[in-house]
């Protein structure tokens, strides 16, 4: 059974020093079952190892344990005299090479400004032997906490990355009170290869996930299954929408063949759809690639081009016969050379 002691209860709030400088003088609360405090300038201890001290308690379960109930008014102050505006912390220190002490952590209080109201608490922790203790989170006097920050502006104020982790989904919520709530979060995918999960943008009130990002990059907008690297279910409205696709200037190069009206006429009749141009209902079922498409009407409007250029060009040839002919033949001949040109035009 381990060894321990009591500290009678004391009637208000505990001052660890005058607690033990009392205790060493006095020695009248202790009820110590072995070897007495010993003292030694400023500094007192209790000499076995093993012991454990109570406040208030005749059973402590841990090396320091001070009983205090809910209404109580007795707790533990830590408090600076110095005015400096740091209050006395916790420290966490470690025995490192060669025996050698080192603190390695410290939770402390202070204030900010004049006003001793502005209190905060601050987390610190040392990153390497010997590099000091750095302060790493702090809650400000408005319950404000703040991570890698000192002067947290939000109920959580993170400088630097920040990390939700689960086995199999993790989640960020953003709630505005009520039964509203928003969540990022990562839905089941991940994989025992380690394989990054999908991350889904949830309204909890809507029972709707409104936007998904997979694993393999791809973008759902109202779906979240997307096959693309982004798909929007529904409409989409955009300013500008900038497509780089490969345009049809093959169009003009003199090896491609520009099939004649006529057989354009054909197709039509038989197809119901312009030559190389998908029908409606392939559209409907498969959809319509908006690059692609931009590529085929350009070349339709640059094959009716050339026909325009080309039907421009045989009406200047036939103007010029006609004037030839006005120029050189009889005035009853005229009629008749007229004639003779538009039936070679019609074949």
């Amino acid at each position: 059974m381990t060894p321990s002691f009591t500290i009678a209860p004391l009637p208000r709030r505990i001052l660890v020093g005058l607690v033990m400088v009392g205790v060493a003088q006095m020695c009248g609360p202790l009820q110590a079952q072995t070897t007495p405090w010993n003292m030694n300038g400023s500094s007192i201890w209790y000499a076995p190892s093993g012991i454990n001290v109570g406040i208030a308690t005749a059973t402590p379960a841990g090396k320091l344990e001070i009983l205090a109930n809910a209404t109580s008014t007795e707790h533990l102050v830590l408090q600076d005299t110095s005015a400096s505006g740091h209050a006395p912390g916790i420290t966490f220190n470690v025995s490192g090479l060669n025996g050698v002490q080192d603190d390695m952590a410290q939770i402390k209080g202070g204030h900010i400004g004049t006003w001793t109201a502005n209190g905060y608490l601050a987390f610190l922790t040392q990153y390497d032997h010997g590099s000091g203790l750095s302060e790493r989170m702090r809650i400000d006097n408005f319950g404000n906490v703040g991570i890698g920050t000192t002067t947290p502006g939000r109920p959580l104020d993170v400088y630097g990355g920040a990390i939700a982790d689960r086995d199999t989904q993790s989640a960020i919520v953003v709630s505005t009170g009520g039964n509203g709530m928003n969540y990022i979060e990562s839905s089941t995918n991940y994989n025992s290869a380690g394989n990054a999960a999908d991350l889904n943008f949830t309204d909890n009130f809507a029972n709707h996930t409104w936007m998904t990002i997979k694993a393999s990059g791809n973008v759902g907008i109202g779906t979240t299954n997307p096959q693309q690297l982004l798909d929007v279910a529904g409409t989409m409205a955009a300013r500008e929408i900038i497509v780089t696709q490969t345009g049809a200037d093959y169009v003009f190069d003199p090896a491609y063949r520009l099939a004649p009206l006529s057989e354009v006429a054909d197709y039509i009749k038989e197809n119901h759809h312009l030559p190389d141009v998908p029908s409606a209902q392939d559209m409907q079922k498969n959809g319509a690639s908006v690059g692609e498409m931009q590529a085929k009407l350009l070349a339709k409007v640059e094959e009716l081009t050339l026909h325009m250029i080309e039907l421009e060009q045989k009406n200047r040839e036939l103007e010029t016969q006609l004037r030839q002919i006005k120029a050189a033949a009889p005035a009853g001949q005229e009629k008749q050379g007229a004639k003779e040109v538009e039936n070679r035009n019609d074949q």
